[in-house]
């Protein structure tokens, strides 16, 4: 991420000159209070959202895995966590 801006509304900007980098091999996890903007982080990370300003660039061989929240209710409940 370089330099992103991002706000849904142009009076409530939730990240200003934003700069973020993540290298091939990372594992990161994402955590904070609720409202604190995660999922809003993550969603231009993936390119769901646009910033008003700056660019989200990915290497070409990047994968992003992704596990939210709501998830959890779409597992089968009569399986592991390996199955």
């Amino acid at each position: 991420m370089e330099n992103i801006e991002f706000g849904y509304t142009q009076d409530k900007i939730l990240y200003k000159d934003l700069k973020f980098g993540i290298s091939m091999d990372s594992r990161i996890a994402i955590v904070g209070k609720n409202g604190a903007g995660k999922t809003t982080f993550l969603k231009l990370l993936l390119k769901e959202l646009k910033p008003l300003k700056g660019k989200v660039k990915h290497e070409k061989y990047c994968k992003i895995g992704y596990f939210h929240q709501h998830l959890m209710e779409e597992l089968p409940k009569d399986k592991s966590p390996l199955q």
